[in-house]
């Protein structure tokens, strides 16, 4: 097991949040394992003890408005020329929904329950990647892989990175299936931004900081981590207003 030490960045509610010099960017320490967190959100608990009791509701609503569509236009955009798409971390699955109406075939890799069935598109997503492979084995006869031959597929990675006690582990997963010409969009909090320390401070001190999230990127070690797993970063930007 590696050793985990660095200076401390931020402090809350018993939280401790280091530096860490042998990952190279900021977590928990102690980090918590990884069981614990594939039970934690394979039984839904994220939803039900963080998220508002409307939260599926108030997603369906925004989308259905088309509040979202300026975002995932602009996200499918990003993703070059690859027909497929496999969404990780997918959530209740809206942007599968997108890019299947946008584009092509899309399945989503999404743990809980809850959310899965809060879907408007339940039958593509699925709880992990063997039933992803499956599914495209039986829809195109294909596999998501990245080897010669098999289904051009681009990755998307929104709001996980920060959850994950193994976030090197995950992209590495995610190399492994990645087309060698595919693209993965990655999408997390901006830690350390200028915004977010101007306000850290008196009662606001380390308000970021809540157990759900593991990491704690800046767009240096999320691009430095990116780079560790064989990506080349070839874009990068911010939303508003973090």
């Amino acid at each position: 097991m590696k050793d985990h030490e660095g200076p401390v960045w931020a402090e809350r509610n018993g939280l401790r949040i280091i530096h860490c010099w042998t990952c190279g960017f900021c977590h928990l320490d102690p980090l918590p394992t990884v069981a614990w967190a594939t039970d934690y959100y394979a039984t839904s608990r994220f939803y039900k003890d963080f998220a508002p009791m409307s939260w599926f509701s108030k997603e369906t609503l925004e989308h259905r408005q088309g509040l979202w569509e300026p975002s995932y236009l602009h996200q499918t955009r990003l993703m070059g020329c690859m027909p497929f798409l496999v969404d990780v971390g997918c959530g209740a699955g809206w942007y599968v929904y997108h890019w299947n109406r946008r584009r092509s075939l899309a399945f989503g890799i999404e743990p809980s329950l809850s959310a899965r069935l809060a879907s408007p598109v339940p039958q593509f997503l699925f709880k992990n990647w063997n039933e992803v492979d499956a599914a495209f084995r039986e829809r195109a006869g294909l596999s998501p892989s990245g080897q010669e031959g098999h289904l051009h597929a681009s990755l998307r990675a929104a709001l996980v990175l920060e959850h994950l006690p193994d976030p090197r582990g995950f992209l590495a997963e995610c190399h492994e299936h990645l087309h060698r010409e595919g693209r993965l969009l990655v999408i997390m909090p901006n830690e350390f931004n200028p915004l977010q320390k101007r306000i850290n401070r008196g009662a606001h001190k380390d308000w970021f900081v809540a157990e759900p999230h593991v990491n704690y990127f800046t767009p240096q070690s999320l691009r430095g981590l990116l780079r560790s797993c064989g990506f080349r970063v070839v874009h990068e930007t911010s939303t508003f207003p973090m």
